[in-house]
């Protein structure tokens, strides 16, 4: 049974984002609701509010690691920090910073990069920069040394692709 507060709390939210439900205890149903809350303009206090009282733990992280991606960052240490403390909240906090690098991958890209530092990169984080990245450099490690062949398969033809 969900608290009485929190299917108040995703009633409004529902409401507010247009969508209409009289059960929550689906979890399919809250995420339609975490889903449309996020596309709205105005409604992250209240999407990440929600999810910390969200009591499916895979459903809090799903909806966490989208949060962090699509909102701005000042607001992902807020969507962190909803979640209980443990692995959750690592594995979120981990994908942030994984998140940090890939922001500075595009917003500096004069930068040099360490070969040390893309080693330890998580496989995440390599295939977002071999599909998304536009440094040479870059691309030239994870084609060579990433670490799965779908990474070292996707820099190459990243590469590729820029070069022409």
């Amino acid at each position: 049974m969900l608290e009485e507060d929190f299917v108040r709390d995703l009633r409004k939210l529902a409401h507010e984002t247009g969508l209409e439900g009289d059960s929550f205890e689906s979890g399919h149903a809250r995420w339609r609701v975490y889903s449309a809350a996020l596309r709205i303009p105005g409604r992250a206090d209240q999407l990440i509010s929600a999810l910390g009282h969200e009591p499916d733990e895979a459903i809090a992280v799903s909806v966490a690691l989208k949060c962090i991606e699509e909102l701005p960052e000042p607001l992902r240490e807020m969507v962190a920090s909803a979640l209980p403390v443990g692995n959750s909240q690592e594995f979120v906090r981990a994908r942030m910073a994984d998140l940090s690098v890939l922001d500075a991958l595009v917003s500096r890209p004069g930068d040099q990069v360490e070969p040390a530092s893309m080693e330890r990169w998580s496989p995440w984080l390599q295939l977002r920069a071999a599909t998304s990245s536009s440094r040479q450099q870059v691309l030239e490690y994870l084609a060579s040394s990433g670490r799965t062949k779908r990474i070292r398969r996707m820099a190459l033809a990243r590469s590729k692709e820029l070069s022409s």
